[in-house]
């Protein structure tokens, strides 16, 4: 080698020569190239030239095959070439290379996984390459298969008791509501089915209670707790800090407020007109039966009211619109008491007789029925322009015997003895009008007449 050979411009324009001279014979192009490189340095170029490009000089030389590449995908030719016996073409060679850039791309910003991208070349005499890329992936985008289904709503209950806090013998009202739920049931103080919302009223209660409430819907089951506490009603004394009366047993009756403002022993033969009209408003009619004058009597220290026949009754009030002399009504901070004697057989009352207070204007000025027998038992009611509010039955023997009942009325709510023990309360809706005191027999279920259905009152005496 001359040195115009080891000119590097020089060498390859030769280079050039030998290779495009001896293109159909690679044999003899092999070995001729070997000579020219005997100069070391120029050995391991053309070492490096070859292993990495020869192939593709070749190619570009070549008319009869075209490579197509496409971007980001890696491509090479055999440097080894195989003759045919009946012509020389390049043998087909297909390389499987693993992308570098697709490798570090994960497919969803939340996919950590990496994807195999997989690229293969075809180049077969007298064919155009081609190059085929599939990505695959152990997940795909979690926008469309992982989608987590909306979880259903658990159920919900509000449930609350007024008032919380009672006397022996008192009420409360249950109210409840719920959300996503289709059954309820109770339990503690109370049982059976309930719907998913109302009230309940929980009467004559005597110790403190628990009302649970358990729902369950869809999305589960829930339950739910609210207390009511009860005192104990102690005989003689007010409820909850009123000043009432302090309230004794069915013989002693009230006391500790001195002298009443009104009192009728009924001691004498005959009734005190100058504080009763002996029927309503001259012989009106009252529960079924006209009221007469000769069905009421005074005797053995006892007002005797008598239903005579199914038509015929009896009736006194302290209202001077009806007959009374001095026109006595009761209004807020008043204690109505009386001693009276039922017709009945223990638990059950005969016909319809009543003890109670009413205004001249009805239902505006309310009505407060102490103790009403009616239908066979013996209730505490009261009606007002909020319509009726009728009590429970109060368990006990109140037919055939004596007993005393009693009203404290208060500004806004009522509470009802029967012998010293409170046995109702109540809100109110008559603004605390005027109301006189009212005392009847008239006909109900029973059908009972004569001494068998004579209502009898030891007395009757008002505080305030």
């Amino acid at each position: 080698m001359n040195n115009k050979d080891k000119d590097p411009l020089n060498f390859f324009t030769n280079l050039g020569d030998v290779a495009l001279s001896h293109s159909n014979s690679p044999t003899k192009l092999t070995v001729i190239l070997a000579k020219v490189l005997s100069n070391r340095l120029w050995l391991v170029i053309t070492a490096v030239i070859v292993s990495a490009g020869l192939g593709t000089v070749v190619g570009l030389i070549n008319t009869n095959h075209k490579q197509v590449n496409t971007p980001g995908t890696k491509t090479s030719t055999a440097v080894g070439i195989k003759s045919s016996p009946s012509n020389n073409t390049l043998a087909s060679k297909t390389n499987t290379v693993v992308s570098p850039s697709i490798i570090n791309k994960p497919t969803t910003s939340t996919n950590l996984s990496k994807p195999t991208t997989t690229s293969t070349n075809t180049n077969t005499t007298g064919s155009t390459t081609n190059n085929t890329t599939t990505t695959s992936s152990s997940n795909t985008n979690s926008s469309n298969n992982n989608i987590i289904p909306p979880s259903t709503p658990p159920p919900t209950i509000s449930l609350s008791s007024s008032p919380s806090s009672i006397t022996s013998g008192g009420s409360s009202t249950i109210s409840w509501s719920t959300t996503n739920t289709t059954s309820c049931t109770a339990s503690g103080a109370w049982s059976g089915s309930q719907s998913t919302s109302g009230t309940h009223l929980a009467s004559s209660l005597t110790t403190n209670s628990t009302f649970i409430l358990s729902c369950s819907g869809a999305g589960g089951i829930v339950s739910a707790s609210t207390n009511v506490s009860v005192t104990a009603a102690i005989d003689g004394c007010s409820n909850a800090g009123v000043m009432a009366p302090c309230i004794g047993s069915s013989t002693t009756g009230a006391s500790g407020w001195g002298t009443p403002v009104f009192d009728d022993e009924f001691n004498g033969n005959s009734l005190n007109t100058n504080n009763w009209a002996s029927s309503w408003y001259g012989g009106g009619t009252m529960n079924n039966v006209t009221t007469s004058s000769s069905n009421v009597s005074v005797s053995g220290g006892n007002l005797v009211l008598t239903l005579a026949s199914s038509s015929s009754g009896a009736l006194v009030d302290t209202y001077s619109g009806s007959g009374a002399g001095t026109n006595f009504e009761i209004g807020t901070g008043y204690y109505v008491e009386g001693k009276i004697y039922f017709p009945g057989n223990g638990p059950t009352i005969y016909n319809w007789p009543a003890f109670w207070t009413s205004g001249p204007t009805w239902p505006n000025d309310g009505e407060i029925d102490i103790a009403e027998g009616y239908n066979g038992t013996l209730t505490s009611n009261y009606h007002s322009t909020s319509g009726a509010n009728n009590g429970p039955t109060v368990p006990g023997n109140w037919g055939g015997s004596w007993h005393i009942y009693g009203v404290d009325r208060e500004n806004g709510v009522n509470y009802i003895y029967w012998d010293g023990k409170l046995v109702r309360q109540y809100a109110t809706n008559d603004g605390g009008a005027p109301e006189y005191i009212i005392i009847n027999v008239g006909s109900g279920n029973t059908g009972v007449y004569g001494v068998s259905s004579q209502v009898l009152v030891d007395y009757v005496r008002v505080w305030k």
